[in-house]
């Protein structure tokens, strides 16, 4: 399943995105949610555009903006975490969404306070998943943050270990926030396996986090379509691209089309 993120369009232009979508049902779309607080209304809105991509398959990215993994589950902090992922539950459900995306972390921090982060982050997502499967919500951890920007609280090892202490836990892997961070793919997917449910595919400079068209940049394309083929086949993959001039609805779908035809190419 190729789902398109609409992070493309600015997270709020939902015309665009379901123009792009078309007629073709097998695409599906990725929607962010925010908190209210961050964007009055946000959930609303949401709501509102159920009956529009009704018979689509789509996800959601939870909030990331203004709430935080990794602070002390019995802070303001750590409760609006939970709290927030409660609401979003309720928009999955409502649109009876595939799962609902969650950070580990996203601010930066001081390398002592890494392992007491990891730690809090742990309890919050295992609080978190227990709460996903009250509401009958599939919830997927992804790797995020920059080793270079002080902000990557899991290293490749940390976040395959994550996985392991929590039984039943599923993982979004993102392409680009491994290339940038030095991950060796292969082990990841290789340790991960089926348990990565989905795929964010973007490309970068080697510098930043770009989030460039997927065929646009460091990374061999390609190549990351294989290891998905051999390693996670039944993945999603969603095309998780920043707004820029270049990055029409005609270059996603394209890059759709192409992705598709590569990995039908490696059935053969």
């Amino acid at each position: 399943m190729i789902l398109i993120s609409d992070y493309y369009c600015r997270f709020n232009d939902y015309e665009e995105l379901l123009r792009c979508l078309g007629k073709d049902e097998s695409l599906g779309a990725e929607l962010a949610i925010f908190t209210d607080e961050h964007k009055p209304g946000f959930s609303g809105r949401l709501i509102d555009m159920k009956s529009r991509f009704a018979g689509r398959p789509v996800s959601f990215h939870g909030p990331h903006k203004d709430v935080e993994a990794s602070a002390s589950k019995d802070s303001p902090e750590g409760a609006k975490f939970i709290n927030s992922f409660d609401k979003a539950f309720d928009i999955c459900r409502a649109y009876g969404a595939r799962y609902i995306v969650a950070h580990t972390n996203n601010r930066g921090f001081s390398e002592g306070m890494r392992g007491a982060l990891q730690a809090q982050a742990g309890e919050a997502i295992t609080l978190l998943y227990k709460l996903a499967d009250l509401k009958e919500v599939t919830l997927l951890v992804e790797n995020v943050g920059e080793s270079g920007e002080g902000t990557e609280l899991f290293r490749e090892k940390e976040f395959v270990s994550f996985f392991e202490a929590i039984p039943g836990a599923a993982a979004l892997f993102d392409v680009g926030h491994a290339y940038l961070n030095g991950w060796d793919m292969e082990y990841v997917m290789h340790e991960l396996g089926s348990r990565i449910k989905a795929c964010h595919l973007h490309n970068t400079d080697g510098i930043s986090d770009n989030h460039f068209p997927f065929f646009a940049g460091k990374i061999d394309a390609e190549e990351v379509l294989r290891l998905i083929k051999r390693y996670t086949p039944g993945a999603d993959l969603v095309l998780e691209y920043a707004p820029a001039e270049n990055v029409t609805s005609a270059l996603v779908l394209s890059d759709a089309k192409r992705i598709a035809g590569i990995l039908k190419e490696k059935q053969q």
